[in-house]
């Protein structure tokens, strides 16, 4: 029972080290650290070198001092692997009844770094196809579901991503970042999106956002169809499909 209760002290010691690290991943010393987590220096320096020799903390060969380690990546990235696999999971069914319902193509996608990217594509039942595949990456500027991303995502993230080269797709696409700030602001107070032509000649779309449990967006819910079946006259009934679904998957995981 003692052993039991020294690995479960040591472990919870450990992950204190790690988790005081958030949210800026600062470098700190030894020292520093176990001021930070109350414990005295030989075990904050003992643990920090075990995390260090495992991967999960990083020490700077000049000033000694550490931050996190590349096996926190590894470990996020796998977080983020299943979290995604988990997403699409449970909005595939939901899509496919959405599409069935709308008889329109229906788009899940999901922030990448330089765009979004489709995840799930439920595909409509009339003669139109999208020029999407599912892992394609399009521009968070030239369509509703990327608009809604870059709309709700954090401050530094959204500037970057104005600031970069904004890519036209076709002479409806937002280039100037100026109407595309103005365009992002009036996204969130409205809570959708429209895909003008922006993307492809002829294709009308609207997206809507999917919130995780700590109410932050996680994904987009898309309509696309050509613009006379998408058309600006049915706006309100293809938003109020949108939302409901939107409202199932983000109730589901």
């Amino acid at each position: 029972m003692k052993t039991e209760n020294t690995a479960y002290s040591s472990v919870h010691k450990a992950l204190s080290l790690i988790e005081a690290f958030i949210p800026l991943n600062e470098e700190i010393s030894a020292v520093e650290m176990s001021k930070v987590v109350g414990l005295n220096r030989s075990t904050t320096s003992r643990l920090l070198a075990t995390l260090r020799d495992r991967g999960y903390v990083d020490q700077n060969p000049t000033n000694k001092k550490f931050s996190l380690g590349l096996k926190i990546k590894e470990l996020h990235q796998s977080f983020e692997s299943s979290f995604h696999w988990r997403l699409v999971s449970r909005a595939k069914p939901l899509m496919d009844e959405l599409r069935n319902r709308l008889q329109e193509s229906i788009l899940l996608g999901i922030p990448a770094e330089d765009g979004i990217s489709v995840s799930h594509i439920a595909e409509g039942t009339g003669p139109l196809r999208l020029h999407s595949n599912t892992g394609t990456i399009n521009p968070y500027n030239t369509g509703a579901g990327g608009k809604i991303l870059l709309a709700f995502a954090a401050t530094d993230f959204q500037e970057r991503i104005i600031e970069s080269r904004l890519q036209q797709r076709t002479p409806n696409s937002l280039t100037e970042p100026l109407k595309l700030k103005a365009e992002l602001s009036r996204i969130v107070e409205q809570g959708y999106a429209v895909d003008r032509e922006e993307s492809h000649l002829g294709i009308r779309g609207l997206a809507v956002p999917v919130f995780d449990k700590s109410n932050q967006v996680i994904a987009s819910l898309i309509v696309a169809g050509s613009t006379h079946t998408v058309s600006e006259e049915k706006t309100d009934f293809f938003l109020e499909n949108l939302r409901s679904t939107a409202e199932e998957i983000s109730s589901s995981i």
